[in-house]
C-alpha cells in the first residue's frame, strides 16, 4: 500500500487470494496494512469487506465466520476499525446471527447495538 488516504479492492484479491479463502493469509493482509498505514503517519486503519459470495457455501460460511471471530479478535489492541458488510437476504438466519455475534459492536438497520456481555 502507497501513502495513499483510500484503497479499495475487489473482494475476490482480497478474500481469495491464491484462489482460497485463507483466515491466516488474510490477518497478516491486514496486520501489513496496517502497519504501513501507520508507517505512512496515519493515526489509524479503517477497512470495509463484503463478502455475500459465501451465502450459498455452507463451508465457506463456517470458514468466514471462523475468520471474523479472529478478526475481531486481532482488531482489539490495534489502531484499526473495521466494517463487516452482511446482506440479510442471501444469509440463512443461524449465520447471521453467527456472524453478528462474532463482533463486538453492531450496526443493524442503521442502529447500533452493544454485543451481550458473556
Amino acid at each position: 500500500m502507497t501513502a495513499a488516504r483510500s484503497c479499495f479492492s475487489w473482494g475476490e484479491e482480497v478474500y481469495f487470494r491464491g484462489g482460497e479463502f485463507n483466515t491466516k493469509a488474510l490477518l497478516n493482509h491486514l496486520a501489513e496494512s496496517i502497519n504501513t498505514s501507520l508507517q505512512n503517519g496515519y493515526s489509524g486503519f479503517r477497512i470495509s469487506g463484503e463478502i455475500s459470495r459465501a451465502s450459498g457455501d455452507p463451508v465457506l460460511q463456517e470458514q468466514v465466520l471462523d475468520y471474523e471471530r479472529r478478526v475481531d479478535e486481532y482488531f482489539a489492541d490495534k489502531k484499526a476499525i473495521g466494517f463487516c458488510h452482511y446482506r440479510f437476504d442471501r444469509f440463512p438466519q443461524k449465520t447471521l446471527h453467527s456472524l453478528i455475534d462474532a463482533h463486538a459492536g453492531h450496526i443493524v438497520d442503521a442502529y447500533r447495538v452493544e454485543a451481550a456481555q458473556s
